[in-house]
């Protein structure tokens, strides 16, 4: 048995330790199951307490990156209650460099009621973090254009916090990508490219830097280890777009998602395609039978997956309302406004019941109850089909 050092042991930075599991920070989906002899030890050795480890278990830590002897002021420990499910998604600002033509937010340069600074941005994450979340999002309009957002996420890299920034990436530069890089907690970045003609995707979101700055800061994030996805809205005029950008990040580590254009905000004036529904989900599903990278946005062809709508998504929007979904806000119906406080909102999170309400269907459970936005849109009933959803599994 080695006897343990306080001044040469210390807990990794690239994870979170709940009461019997450790979680990667990076992949959340990658965890190690623990008992509670091992949870109190790495206890003892981040609380600086007198404890021995066996020679074969210290090595098994130190090899899997669970303990480091680099000396940090990270706290991995998650409190464990009901909240662990939840995730938060927070709308920092509803401004936006650039006027996407689909925009569901309606995101702009002047936006007005905007609830977050960086001292109530930290506060709600403080908050949530003392419930025990640990999945976060980040999302806009455009992130960045929080000037503290960096110093935000530097502060909340200190928690035992994993989460995801949703941007255009338009306004990352060289030195933000350098900060970037040494975020333990960031598990990915989502972005958006619908077409692989520069002229085309520029008009799409309304900036002639548009095309170059997103492709060039996605190729940098990349280079530097950092997971990007990239969003692809399938419409009837960029088929032949999308398979370009599927060819051009074939051999990247980044994976193309795929959805289709929800028809409100923006895109409920400018864009039309109802008509186009099943060509495009034909074309989806032929994408994604060739390509095992390739998915779609909220459901894996293979392996369907919930968003967690009113179920264990938090959905904090600008103004600090909580709302069952970007779709489903206080702007289209009081019964979608949950509250002002993530106790609030949890609370009456639990009393919907916001599902497809085709019980009978044969593929009820492996859709995993579709997008109630757009059942919402397409039928008139929040708990009706999701028939995109329908559509894209159907046989053919």
């Amino acid at each position: 048995m080695r006897d343990g050092n306080m001044n040469s042991l210390f807990i990794s930075s690239k994870i979170i330790i709940l009461k019997n599991k450790i979680i990667n920070r990076k992949d959340p989906y990658v965890f190690y199951e623990i008992n509670e002899s091992l949870y109190q030890l790495l206890h003892d050795i981040y609380s600086n307490k007198e404890f021995q480890i066996d020679d074969d278990l210290l090595d098994y830590l130190l090899d899997k990156e669970i303990l480091t002897r680099h000396a940090n002021d990270y706290n991995p420990f998650c409190k464990t209650s009901e909240y662990n499910r939840n995730r938060l998604f927070i709308q920092l600002t509803n401004k936006c460099n650039l006027f996407c033509r689909h925009c569901y937010a309606d995101s702009h340069s002047n936006v007005s009621g905007e609830y977050f600074t960086l001292h109530t941005a930290k506060q709600l994450i403080d908050n949530a973090v003392s419930l025990g979340i640990y999945k976060i999002d980040f999302t806009g309009g455009e992130v960045f254009v929080k000037k503290w957002f960096y110093e935000l996420l530097k502060y909340i890299d200190s928690l035992p916090i994993t989460y995801s920034i949703f941007t255009n990436l338009t306004l990352v530069d060289e030195v933000m990508i350098q900060q970037i890089k040494h975020l333990d907690g960031l598990c990915s970045v989502i972005t958006s490219l619908d077409y692989f003609d520069k002229q085309k995707h520029n008009a799409f979101r309304g900036a002639a830097y548009a095309y170059d700055n997103t492709m060039r800061t996605i190729e940098s994030l990349d280079a530097i280890g950092v997971k990007v996805y990239v969003n692809s809205i399938v419409m009837n005029d960029n088929h032949d777009d999308i398979k370009n950008l599927i060819q051009y990040f074939e051999d990247k580590s980044i994976e193309v998602h795929l959805d289709m254009i929800m028809e409100c905000g923006r895109a409920e004036k400018n864009i039309v395609q109802t008509d186009f529904i099943d060509d495009n989900i034909t074309f989806i599903k032929s994408i994604i039978k060739k390509s095992k990278k390739i998915k779609n946005e909220s459901h894996d062809y293979s392996n369907m997956e919930t968003c967690g709508v009113a179920d264990t998504l938090l959905f904090v929007d600008y103004r600090g309302a909580f709302n069952v979904c970007p779709s489903l806000t206080r702007d289209l119906s009081e019964e979608y406004y949950l509250g002002d406080t993530i106790e609030i909102a949890h609370n009456n999170l639990t009393k919907l019941n916001l599902k497809c309400n085709e019980t009978e269907c044969k593929i009820y459970a492996k859709c995993s109850y579709g997008c109630r936005a757009r059942a919402l849109q397409y039928t008139g009933d929040v708990n009706g089909k999701d028939i995109l959803m329908c559509k894209y599994l159907c046989k053919g």
